[in-house]
């Protein structure tokens, strides 16, 4: 099998392949991508919800088909419905213009994680865990529902 694989994919696609293969999820050492993934999840989760209401809040309308989040969209409804979250924090976690290295948004380095796991992106989760963690988990206190008006 190795040999055929060989004749299929290059010297460099083999070791990108392995790079991947050999990451090794689940271990204490890798438990702040879980950590990162679980938690953007969850924002997205309760973002795209209160988007959801946002749009529907006038209108018997029964919108689930958006699976995407506009930022702009992001930042109304939370106004709306009386998300205390700055704008600066929004910005944050979902521009997608933020795209230097050590300033990326969380939606960014998801991105590199999810579809591609790529390193860069997992030092820069694991670099800034604690400041990410925090942010997320305020995200999470401004939309229980006893912190909304």
């Amino acid at each position: 099998m190795t040999s055929i694989l060989h004749q299929l994919f290059s010297n460099a696609q083999m070791k990108e392949l392995a790079r991947i293969l050999n990451l090794k999820l689940g271990s204490t050492e890798t438990a702040f991508i879980s950590d990162f993934v679980l938690a953007y999840i969850r924002f997205e989760a309760l973002a795209l919800k209160i988007c959801h209401f946002y749009r529907c809040r006038e209108k018997a309308i029964n919108d689930k088909t958006r699976t995407s989040l506009n930022i702009n969209e992001v930042k109304r409804a939370f106004s709306y419905f009386g998300v205390q979250i700055s704008e600066e924090t929004i910005n944050f976690i979902l521009d997608s213009k933020l795209v230097k290295r050590d300033e990326k948004s969380f939606r960014n380095l998801r991105n590199g994680i999810f579809h591609r796991l790529q390193k860069e992106d997992i030092n820069e989760v694991k670099r800034h865990h604690n400041k990410i963690m925090k942010t997320f988990e305020e995200f999470f206190a401004a939309v229980s529902v006893k912190n909304l008006h």
